[in-house]
């Protein structure tokens, strides 16, 4: 605020900046810890990871779905998932994020009952050296999961060639990867991907950088 007063050629005092950040203070307390809805048809999960006041932060960023299709942030974390427990969040029908370590054990453990869909265009993209588009379109427009498991089945036999282990873990997580063919197809399109929840990193990352590549704000989280 400071920096943006001068650059304004503005008028500035000690105390007028403490009482707005006060302000913000309270008002993004208030976010952070209001109710949320008990049902969400899906909530995306992705991480950001900046610099935070003394080090490296991977802060999660959250945005859900509600049953009638709005969207919402819900909010953003060192720690997830209790957090939206805590805060009245009981059921999902599916929550889409990144293969990140250890998040799949959690959200099994935190929501038993949700399906955990991996983003599949992070996979296309980390992968898309030496294979087909067509492929991996092909798992995308696949009428059913059968076909689905078909699909990534050959996806896996290519990269298996060169990366045997790769493949294997890849197989293993099929039913992650392919989580969006139990639903409807007018649906699928919105929860096969992290995409919703990317915007929301992408503002951040520019406040980060307009405030000198910092996040003041991690020690409010």
């Amino acid at each position: 605020m400071e920096r943006a007063l001068k650059t304004l050629g503005l008028p500035m005092s000690f105390e007028a900046l403490e009482d707005a950040k006060a302000l913000i203070r309270d008002q993004l307390s208030f976010y952070k810890t209001q109710s949320l809805g008990g049902d969400w048809f899906a909530i995306f999960v992705d991480a950001f990871v900046g610099n935070g006041k003394m080090q490296n932060i991977a802060l999660f960023v959250a945005v859900g779905v509600d049953l009638d299709g709005r969207k919402q942030i819900l909010g953003f974390w060192v720690e997830v998932f209790q957090d939206l427990v805590n805060r009245g969040v009981h059921r999902v029908l599916i929550f889409v994020t990144d293969d990140f370590p250890g998040l799949h054990e959690v959200i099994l453990k935190v929501f038993p009952y949700s399906e955990h869909q991996l983003c599949l265009l992070h996979l296309e993209r980390n992968l898309r050296r030496g294979l087909s588009k067509d492929g991996y379109k092909r798992v995308r427009n696949a009428q059913n999961k059968d076909e689905g498991e078909s699909e990534f089945e050959r996806i896996c036999e290519i990269i298996g060639e060169e990366k045997p282990k790769l493949a294997s873990v890849f197989k293993e997580k099929c039913g992650q990867y392919l989580a969006f063919l139990g639903y409807p197809e007018e649906v699928r399109k919105h929860v096969y991907t992290t995409n919703p929840v990317e915007s929301v990193n992408a503002g951040i990352e520019l406040m980060r950088l307009e405030l000198g590549r910092i996040l003041p704000f991690i020690g409010l989280s």
